[in-house]
């Protein structure tokens, strides 16, 4: 990776012959002309932060975070064509967030993805304790794979159309840079109709949880099995959402 600037433009250059990297690096730049008159008064911030991203590009590819990154475009989905809402500007900027979708008002949004048929997910005791403070959903995705069927890789290309929008676009980009997802690795395949029917939002004050944690324990966490807990229906979803 090289950088310079020459006649007051900035130029950076990914010195690589690794087609998967150059690939990737290709839609970073893209996304700058595509959405160039959105961000052109934070041009140069934004090549800075390409520059910072390829640095480093020591990237395996990782099953787990791929699960989990399909079930968050999944339920941004969800909302989207259930609903007519977008929740994309809420979302995380870091994956090792805490929480998945942060709205105003004190309204929390964390999505918990699974591969198996039962819907068992783990969560930090913080993701689901409620308070009356906070009001905490909780977005169950079980991905139903199929070997043929619809790649990460390529549903994230549908929604990049469906929403046109740069920071989403970079958001996505950078997840799939961090763990190895590219037109080369396009991630898990799923069956999009049965995966669709299987998105079940939860209230979390109704999930099992611990109520009161004895003094100096901390990170707690435990799976919850979801299956007996009564989901929240499409309308009191959108009334929570739809504000």
């Amino acid at each position: 990776m090289k950088k310079k600037t020459i006649f007051n433009s900035l130029i950076i250059e990914l010195l690589s012959e690794d087609k998967e990297l150059l690939n990737t690096f290709q839609l970073f730049i893209l996304n700058l002309i595509n959405y160039y008159s959105d961000i052109k008064e934070n041009i140069v911030d934004e090549v800075n932060k390409i520059w910072q991203l390829f640095e480093h590009t020591n990237i395996f590819y990782d099953e787990k975070k791929a699960n989990g990154i399909f079930g968050e475009l999944l339920t941004m989905y969800f909302f989207k064509i259930k609903f007519n809402i977008s929740i994309i500007e809420f979302w995380h900027s870091n994956f090792n967030n805490l929480f998945d979708f942060e709205f105003r008002y004190n309204l929390i949004l964390e999505v918990k993805s699974t591969t198996n048929s039962s819907r068992i997910h783990s969560f930090n005791h913080e993701q689901i304790f409620s308070t009356q403070e906070t009001k905490k959903v909780i977005s169950s995705v079980i991905l139903s794979k199929r070997d043929k069927g619809l790649s990460l890789y390529d549903f994230s290309l549908q929604l990049k159309e469906i929403f046109n929008d740069y920071e989403f676009a970079c958001k996505v980009d950078t997840l799939f840079f961090k763990f190895g997802i590219s037109e080369f690795k396009k991630g898990p395949c799923i069956d999009l109709e049965k995966t669709m029917l299987n998105i079940k939002i939860y209230d979390s004050h109704f999930i099992p949880q611990f109520q009161e944690i004895p003094s100096g324990i901390k990170n707690l966490k435990y799976d919850v099995n979801l299956e007996k807990i009564q989901y929240l229906t499409e309308n009191t979803v959108f009334s929570i959402f739809n504000n």
